[in-house]
């Protein structure tokens, strides 16, 4: 009975994670088109929201597609092939960090454009974004490369190539990528941006709501300016830490101990979906939090 209420559970769960990636697909695809219009394709802001979103439509392919995958067809995308098993690994693992990169110094970049004078001419220019966003896409390649080398390993049993993902054969055959590398993903990718993230979201709303002093440097305008991008910036922080944290945190640390029974296996299924929530819905934080989002959004379909 409670094998039968878990296969209904983890078919239900599936069904919601196939609904994500299409709608994540939807939204992000949706966001890439809203940032590149005229008004809005030269402003650095927007260069890195549809860097973020293009990361996302990635991030939310693999492992999320799984949970759909394996409820209906009985398929692990990763077991497909050894070539697949070490690209889509790469994909999945380097498309949620450079998301999250990008999101911290955006919302670096936005401070500095909006309280230092010169910092918006001199460095927060649509070249320096461009530069900088193939830069950090570069590093986070560079970091993740092993997984392309190293990760998984095939053999023939019984005539029959088994594909074994996440296991690098060589001396520590046994030894898996989930509880190696997801902890260095869990402080990459979870908890080190949420710090610098938090630090910047404090400063911003402290400065944001501070009274306009009339000799002072920052105009009404970029005050403003500030105001909303905190808003877009605080909710997409939150957003961002709470789904993420208690999935990087089990994977990280006790993947093991969960993957015994069919139970908090299935739990751990249900926390892996919430953490890409925030792959697939930050369309409706960007719509809901950023005037020149929404307006530009309802100019491209003539919407009143």
């Amino acid at each position: 009975m409670l094998l039968e209420t878990i296969d209904i559970l983890n078919k239900c769960l599936g069904f919601l994670a196939l609904l994500l990636f299409i709608f994540g697909f939807i939204g992000n695809t949706q966001t890439i088109l809203v940032c590149k219009r005229k008004a809005l394709k030269n402003i650095t802001t927007f260069k890195f929201l549809m860097a973020i979103s293009t990361s996302d439509i990635f991030a939310l392919s693999v492992w999320n597609m799984n949970l759909f995958l394996r409820a209906y067809f009985g398929i692990v995308q990763e077991y497909l092939s050894l070539t697949w098993c070490r690209i889509s690994i790469f994909f999945q693992y380097s498309s949620l960090q450079f998301s999250v990169w990008v999101l911290v110094f955006l919302s670096i970049d936005r401070y500095l454009s909006v309280y230092y004078n010169g910092w918006r001419k001199l460095y927060s220019t649509p070249r320096n974004a461009n530069i900088f966003i193939l830069c950090l896409g570069f590093i986070i390649s560079l970091l993740n490369c092993h997984l392309l080398i190293l990760n998984g390993f095939d053999e023939i049993v019984n005539g029959t190539i088994i594909v074994k993902c996440y296991s690098p054969k060589f001396f520590f055959e046994f030894t898996t990528y989930i509880p190696i590398y997801h902890k260095f993903h869990l402080y990459f990718y979870s908890l080190i941006p949420f710090c610098i993230l938090l630090i910047v979201n404090l400063l911003l709303i402290k400065n944001s709501f501070k009274p306009i002093k009339l000799r002072g440097l920052v105009s009404r305008q970029r005050k403003e300016k500030a105001k909303t991008l905190s808003y877009t910036i605080v909710a997409l922080t939150f957003m961002f830490f709470f789904t993420s944290l208690p999935y990087t945190l089990t994977a990280a640390y006790w993947y093991y101990q969960i993957i015994d029974t069919q139970l908090s296996y299935f739990l751990y299924h249900l926390l892996t979906f919430v953490s890409f929530t925030y792959h697939g819905f930050n369309f409706i934080v960007f719509y809901c939090t950023n005037i020149k989002f929404w307006k530009e959004f309802k100019l491209m379909y003539n919407l009143k």
